[in-house]
């Protein structure tokens, strides 16, 4: 696979199509607007000179977004703003992998392990949902976290029901609070809500009339200019140290303006009036260049 992605750079292909292959391991997707075809063709052509074979069945062209496309676990097609309504292009965990995490969720809790503690049984399906949610965190997942999570709770509470031996559903002996709160284990749909980009929305408060946008660090205290303060930003912010320091004096006498100015050898406070070295000890040679005459040569 480098050596086909090396080949598709330097032959051009990429800069001539307007083609750009994304590649993991074997698997491949090649993104391109309106070169598909001729992508397609050079693809095959290429796989054949460096003696690879190509899976026709999991080959296809296809055309985002009125298709989609599972690549590493995601669809990638035509989602839509939970808040809008809005269609935009983008990413959701695939039917596979939400049904391929339920199966190993079934796996964990069949009856062959009755025998062990309902914590192990618990730990490890913590460990496998936490994993599982990491990878999976791009674009609406809310519907993908659902049915992990109804499908977690109602396998480990037929489980109980099998170690204990209680007739029926078993949700009034073994209720979700039960098996949440006690039990601890994790509900995905509330892991959304430590999401950076679900909580990025509340660090900008709304203007009110008049007043701009105020930005509040992560113990809930405003950070810019307001209403509820008028304090500096960086006293809200609880870090007095990092307050504005006075600018640097300059001299613009020795015709450097990044020199700082001396008084006596040191250098000179605000209150004080600047002196420049060569005024401060008249013995010390002054640093202009002294006038010659035309005609005066250098010695």
């Amino acid at each position: 696979m480098p050596r086909f992605i090396l080949g598709w750079k330097v032959l051009g292909h990429e800069r001539r199509l307007g083609a750009r292959v994304v590649a993991y391991a074997d698997d491949l997707v090649i993104c391109c607007r309106g070169t598909g075809r001729e992508s397609l063709a050079i693809l095959q052509h290429m796989m054949q000179q460096l003696k690879l074979t190509v899976n026709e069945a999991r080959t296809r062209l296809c055309r985002v977004p009125d298709e989609s496309v599972d690549f590493l676990g995601y669809t990638i097609g035509r989602c839509y703003s939970p808040e809008t309504g809005r269609a935009y292009i983008g990413t959701c965990p695939s039917r596979k992998s939400v049904q391929r995490v339920c199966r190993t969720v079934s796996e964990l809790t069949c009856r062959r392990w009755l025998l062990l503690s309902v914590e192990d049984r618990v730990s490890r399906i913590n460990g496998l949902l936490r994993g599982w949610s990491n990878y999976f965190r791009l674009g609406p997942v809310s519907k993908a976290y659902r049915s992990v999570d109804h499908h977690a709770s109602r396998r480990l509470r037929q489980c109980l029901r099998a170690k204990h031996k209680v007739r029926g559903e078993g949700t009034s002996r073994f209720p979700n609070e039960y098996l949440y709160g006690e039990l601890g284990l994790i509900q995905l749909q509330q892991r959304t809500r430590d999401f950076p980009w679900a909580n990025a929305s509340l660090l900008v408060r709304k203007p009110d009339a008049g007043i701009p946008h105020v930005r509040f660090d992560e113990r809930g205290v405003e950070t810019e200019h307001g209403a509820a303060s008028e304090a500096p930003a960086t006293e809200r912010a609880g870090n007095r140290w990092d307050a504005p320091k006075p600018p640097r004096h300059t001299s613009t006498l020795l015709g450097s303006p990044r020199l700082p100015l001396l008084c006596h050898g040191r250098r000179c406070p605000p209150d004080e009036t600047p002196i420049t070295s060569h005024e401060a000890d008249p013995d010390l040679p002054s640093r202009r260049p002294e006038k010659r005459t035309p005609g005066e040569r250098k010695a």
